[in-house]
């Protein structure tokens, strides 16, 4: 059976609270007897994988037929890294060899618990620390939507962290991200603040003096 044709290409969403969904897709294999392919996933990188978890199936129990060239795994640990590979197996039971291997790091888990304090001129954002964070980002902007793409990033930050020279009477829109060295994880449900407006100066200050 000719090798399967392989550039795996993946995306990791984020599903229920606690699980992790991996979405896999390869090149078709085009030989004429394919009936399908299997997914094989694994905590370690030592072959063969026999790894197990996901809704789906175990590890080599999870196919699709002929025409798919995708397969979706969900309910996988994020605390956990993956390395998964894609077989082909024709009418005759036969199995190729596997493709190459892809790797899921651990992601960083989502950071909730976001607050803020404003101040003239200035916004503190706290939140607390996860464990599968070595650092953080913080992402902003004056438009609600702020995401990773479009927020105005500020790597390696640290709680609490102050947004300084900022407009008086203006929303501020916020995300914070965990980094773990290889990934960065899910970002934050989006706050906002607005800085306060100072008053007005007092202006035509005059003394009247009455001598002692």
């Amino acid at each position: 059976m000719k090798k399967l044709l392989v550039a795996l290409v993946l995306c990791l969403i984020p599903a229920l609270a606690g699980a992790s969904t991996v979405v896999l897709t390869w090149n078709p294999n085009t030989d004429a007897n394919l009936a399908g392919y299997k997914v094989y996933y694994a905590n370690t990188n030592v072959q063969p994988f026999t790894g197990s978890g996901a809704v789906q199936g175990a590890s080599g129990k999870v196919s699709v037929l002929k025409g798919t060239n995708t397969a979706t795994l969900s309910g996988l640990d994020p605390t956990k890294p993956y390395f998964m590979a894609v077989t082909a197996y024709n009418t005759a039971g036969q199995e190729s060899i596997y493709s190459n291997v892809v790797n899921i790091p651990i992601l960083p888990v989502q950071i909730t618990g976001v607050t803020s304090a404003d101040s003239k001129g200035t916004i503190t954002i706290s939140w607390p620390p996860v464990a599968t964070a070595q650092s953080y980002n913080l992402y902003w902007s004056k438009s609600t939507g702020v995401t990773i793409t479009n927020g105005t990033k500020v790597a390696g930050v640290v709680s609490p962290y102050t947004l300084s020279n900022l407009a008086d009477g203006t929303a501020y829109y916020f995300i914070v991200t965990g980094v773990n060295g290889v990934a960065e994880g899910f970002p934050s449900a989006e706050m906002t603040d607005t800085t306060p407006i100072a008053p007005n100066p007092v202006i035509n200050l005059n003394c009247v003096c009455t001598p002692q």
